[in-house]
């Protein structure tokens, strides 16, 4: 069953509306529906070519017998194999100036779906892989303007797409409507424009220090700190980081859950980066680790130490690898970057 929730003018107009490209050539709707975006495009932009794919065959067709001179496949977006079938699909790499969406939102529970961004995959609801999938078919130059529901925007299974999403643009949320303004859909929903970014030139690693081989094991903490899940272990939450050093405040885990022994190095994976909350921990004491809490495991004392050393002295690049359209986060593919960067050995 496929999500028909066309856009309604108003909503359409708007969104055509948040475009920042002063005259696209060429736009696509990879879920066009009824065309609402494009026509709305089309009307602003006289000039544009336009090509629309939808999987719904007699969605196909109506917008076929509409639009004589529209670019029109059959396609399902999220299947790389319906994508290759499709000539015309095949022919917009690297060529799309603009891209619309209102993508099909229904994701039951936890339901994923992956796609690949650059031969890597990656699982996420399904309204950000259509998002995601879109990436091939921009030019350098060219913009997304999608509506999405809110939930996209909290949702711990699109936490990667986001990351992957701000490395290369601007994100700018626009108006958010609310239960209802999808005929039959009681999703709130927000208009968002992905602009590419201008990429910085990447900052020099510190480099006072030679490699030290340091070999770390990365620890991803998984302790919902809402949650009563044992009393087996100290649990370290990212409150406890606090002036570089780790404060045990009593907080409990089961032992079933990720943990690490002294000597180590904590750091928050979500909140405001703060230099001051990449702790030492060095007592041979286990602990467990919130979901917000990253451990850094070595081997030796001295490790530990000239880890915490090397992260102050590379603050400025650290402090860089969270971002977040809310919340700020990092990632472990990020920090894996990062701790790399500065010379440590990745322990799998």
């Amino acid at each position: 069953m496929h999500d028909s929730f066309y856009t309604p003018d108003d909503i359409a107009s708007y969104m055509v509306g948040s475009c920042a490209l002063p005259s696209p050539l060429h736009v696509a709707d990879f879920a066009a529906g009824d065309g609402a975006l494009l026509a709305h495009a089309k009307k602003k932009w006289p000039n544009l070519t336009v090509y629309a794919t939808d999987i719904d065959v007699n969605a196909v067709k109506r917008l076929r017998s509409k639009n004589k001179v529209w670019h029109i496949s059959k396609c399902d977006f999220l299947s790389p194999a319906s994508r290759n079938r499709s000539s015309l699909v095949r022919s917009l790499v690297g060529k799309v100036d603009l891209v619309l969406l209102n993508p099909p939102f229904s994701c039951k529970g936890a339901a994923k779906v992956s796609v690949h961004v650059a031969s890597v995959p990656v699982c996420c609801s399904r309204a950000m892989a259509f998002v995601l999938a879109s990436l091939e078919y921009l030019n350098s130059s060219g913009e997304i303007v999608a509506i999405l529901p809110v939930s996209c925007f909290s949702s711990q299974k699109d936490v990667f797409a986001w990351n992957i999403l701000e490395e290369r643009f601007t994100i700018r949320c626009g108006a958010t409507v609310g239960r209802g303004a999808f005929h039959g859909c009681f999703a709130r929903c927000t208009v968002v424009r992905f602009s590419p970014r201008q990429r910085k030139k990447s900052r020099k690693i510190a480099n006072a220090t030679t490699y030290h081989g340091v070999a770390v094991r990365l620890v991803r903490g998984s302790v919902a700190m809402h949650t009563t899940t044992g009393f087996d272990h100290t649990l370290v939450h990212s409150t406890d980081l606090y002036n570089s050093s780790v404060v045990l405040n009593g907080h409990t885990g089961s032992k079933e859950r990720p943990s690490v022994i002294g000597p180590s190095v904590l750091l928050p994976r979500v909140g405001k980066p703060r230099i001051d909350k990449v702790a030492l921990y060095v007592l041979r004491k286990r602990i467990v680790l919130s979901d917000c809490v990253i451990g850094l495991q070595c081997r030796t004392k001295d490790d530990a130490k000239w880890l915490q050393v090397r992260i102050e002295e590379n603050a400025s690049e650290y402090l860089r690898i969270y971002s977040g359209t809310c919340a700020q986060y990092t990632t472990l593919e990020k920090l894996t970057a990062f701790l790399t960067a500065i010379g440590c050995k990745i322990d799998q």
